[in-house]
């Protein structure tokens, strides 16, 4: 085991690295392999809460943990494995997942748990609210000295994540800002194919027809999401009743789109969503879901209230501007034909209703 003075080093040379980095996975690695380091652990695993982030939930476990079939599925619903590293490459075990498991059950009722030999589990924490758990293991445990150094780590990785989360997102609604969206949608290059994972329900009831998988081979897509007559609401209610009303749709939003869709308010009433399905019809279901869901809902003061939704599907040289502008179109055309409309803009050029897209402009900087 390293000696105080080693760790004391490991700890200060990881706390400047943290405090340079403004990406955050970069900043998810960094992080435990600090404490990989600073620790001699036999392997250490970052895992955040998906529902209080607001980024891409992929999981992402690095090669040298050699999970057994399955491992890669969340401990308990609702969170993901951001990053691991490991000294022996050793299968996942399963203590490990009933130790995460059993943390989380306790966490949310405010006492934590006795721990478990040889692992280690400390939570980050959002106030009261367990948003990210450190699990380590390593023999011997850790003492008092080096869960303090590692508790200043992990201090220092929250406040550093909560800077992120002021610059990349929307101040009212949590969603993903505008000036985030060149970045995210640069990134869905590689994933535009992606590979086999299980299904993913978007509905309570169980109903097959209403549910989006994410199969081999599943395309990328954008989607404007606009509210009808919003205008009118803070015009005859105030912006204040306007405010709640982005929210409440922020809140229906992330309610109907899987965890790795990423949600974007542009500013006023207009939203994006970037979302990955197999085809246009899985992409249709997803949107008329959405779209029924608020044209269903009661707003406090206003009542009823409808959006319009234009979409496009992501091509390999599709940029930013390129694929934003004709999902703008097909909402402009859903707008005109009455409001309370989903569109696909490929549809409506074989329609005839639209005219077919210049070629792609690769010179061009989107905003």
């Amino acid at each position: 085991m390293p000696n105080a003075e080693t760790q004391l080093r490991h700890l200060a040379a990881t706390m400047v690295d943290l405090s340079g980095l403004r990406e955050r996975g970069a900043l998810e690695e960094r992080l435990i392999a600090g404490l990989a380091e600073m620790l001699s652990a036999r392997s250490v695993a970052l895992w955040i809460r998906d529902v209080d982030m607001k980024v891409d939930m992929k999981v992402d476990v690095k090669v040298d943990i050699q999970a057994a079939p399955g491992d890669e599925t969340l401990p308990t619903p609702g969170w993901r494995l951001a990053r691991a590293v490991s000294a022996g490459a050793l299968p996942v075990p399963d203590r490990v997942r009933n130790r995460l498991r059993d943390w989380v059950a306790h966490a949310e009722r405010g006492a934590q748990p006795a721990e478990h030999p040889g692992l280690w589990v400390l939570p980050l924490l959002h106030g009261h609210t367990p948003v990210a758990l450190v699990e380590i293991e390593r023999e011997p445990p850790v003492d008092a000295a080096e869960r303090a150094r590692t508790e200043q780590l992990l201090r220092l990785y929250g406040n550093l994540r909560r800077l992120l989360d002021d610059n990349e997102c929307d101040e009212l609604t949590g969603l993903l800002n505008r000036k985030t969206f060149d970045e995210s949608f640069m990134r869905l290059g590689p994933l535009r194919q992606v590979e086999p994972v299980e299904l993913l329900p978007l509905l309570e009831d169980g109903d097959d027809d209403e549910r989006r998988s994410r199969p081999a081979g599943e395309q990328s897509w954008l989607a404007v999401v606009d509210v009808d007559h919003f205008k009118r609401v803070n015009d005859r209610y105030g912006h204040l009743v306007g405010d709640e009303v982005l929210l409440l749709l922020s809140q229906l939003m992330r309610d109907t789109f899987r965890q790795s869709d990423r949600l974007y308010r542009f500013g006023g009433e207009e939203f994006v969503v970037l979302l990955r399905c197999p085809d246009g019809q899985g992409a249709r279901a997803a949107l008329e879901r959405l779209r029924r869901r608020v044209a269903e809902r009661d707003f406090p003061q206003v009542g009823q209230l409808t959006i319009s939704i234009g979409y496009t599907h992501i091509d390999a040289d599709d940029t930013p501007e390129s694929a934003f502008g004709r999902a703008d179109q097909a909402v402009y055309h859903a707008k005109q034909a009455g409001r309370n409309q989903v569109h696909e803009h490929a549809e409506l050029v074989a329609l005839g209703k639209l005219n077919a897209p210049e070629p792609v402009s690769s010179g061009v900087d989107f905003f």
